[in-house]
């Protein structure tokens, strides 16, 4: 399709899109984003794929055989406790060797599909309560609802400790449409187990349960008095960790967290956190993490985890850990760029 940002007064952003070629609009080419938070085919080549599979070969987590036969079990949930440059880059490059079609999602692919939302739903709170009813009009409203974010911190650590808690495909009732369903955790501790799995255009959890790893993207923090720089990298080939070889710098972020009152809108479809003092009901409504300005490169999370409650969204990013870092609920998301 074919996309456009207009700036017709201070403040004001227009977005549009067209699927056929128009003066000043930009193409995007074609791209797949996975239907669910990436699985691990464990048999070597390690790979990503997404999958709803039950099997110890896909086994997620961190792939803890103990459990399998407890409601906390790993069997069927998305892979976790990985870093982005050992584990996520390299298990999606094992799909198909010296190749660069499968990538872990990029941050201007996630952002890209949050456009796509912001213009059918015509708001930037993606935890609006999920309302089925076209308006009077023949429009979306309302939004994805909370998602899976709203579980006890201490259960959850209790229960898994932290590990993925829904299964790939709870939601594949909705095929390729949009809504949540209803599931409970089984055993899981408390009434917080019972949740909302939500979907948008066949796209599972598009955030909470796990945060997703963004490639493509990175922060480098000058140190005290310096600012924070925003790098984007367009060619998978060149994706790495810690340098601005081969990327551009994009815009500076904030160094404290905070809930955008605006972004940096751009030209190739990025989202960037701009400035601070909104809330998650005004303005941009997900939150950021900052970082701050310890001298050091910082990678990308997007989406939140279970506990993220009302910073979650479509837009909630997180630059507080290096690539090489990795937790319990860690995990990753596959895109492929044909």
């Amino acid at each position: 399709y074919y996309r456009k940002v207009d700036n017709p007064s201070a403040g004001i952003y227009q977005h549009k899109i067209s699927l056929s070629p128009l003066t000043g609009y930009q193409e995007v080419p074609k791209f797949y984003i996975g239907a669910y938070k990436a699985s691990a085919n464990r048999t070597a080549p390690l790979r990503l794929w997404s999958v709803v599979n039950t099997t110890a070969e896909y086994r997620g987590g961190n792939n803890n055989a103990d459990l399998d036969a407890g409601d906390n079990t790993q069997l069927g949930k998305p892979v976790t406790y990985i870093r982005l440059t050992n584990e996520a880059r390299p298990w999606v490059r094992n799909i198909v060797s010296g190749e660069y079609k499968w990538n872990v999602i990029t941050h201007r692919h996630s952002m890209l599909l949050y456009e796509l939302f912001i213009i059918e739903y015509a708001t930037l709170n993606s935890q609006k309560a999920f309302n089925a009813t076209l308006t009077a009009e023949g429009y979306k409203q309302g939004g994805l609802g909370a998602g899976v974010t709203t579980v006890t911190s201490a259960t959850w650590n209790t229960f898994n400790a932290y590990y993925p808690l829904i299964p790939c495909g709870t939601s594949n009732s909705l095929a390729n449409g949009t809504g949540e369903v209803n599931y409970t955790i089984p055993n899981f501790g408390d009434a917080s187990g019972a949740v909302k799995v939500n979907r948008y255009r066949g796209v599972e959890n598009p955030f909470g349960d796990i945060w997703e790893w963004c490639d493509g993207a990175s922060i480098f923090n000058e140190g005290a008095g310096g600012v924070s720089k925003f790098y984007t990298c367009d060619n998978p080939a060149n994706f790495a960790d810690g340098t601005a070889t081969n990327y551009d710098h994009r815009a500076n972020l904030p160094i404290a967290n905070t809930y955008p009152i605006s972004m940096w809108h751009d030209d190739k479809g990025i989202l960037i956190p701009k400035d601070s003092g909104g809330d998650a009901a005004t303005y941009w409504c997900d939150y950021y993490y900052a970082s701050g300005l310890v001298n050091a490169w910082r990678a990308l999370r997007r989406g939140g985890s279970a506990v993220s409650l009302s910073d979650a969204g479509f837009g909630f990013l997180n630059a507080n850990n290096a690539a090489i870092n990795r937790s319990a609920n860690f995990g990753a998301r596959l895109c492929y760029l044909p």
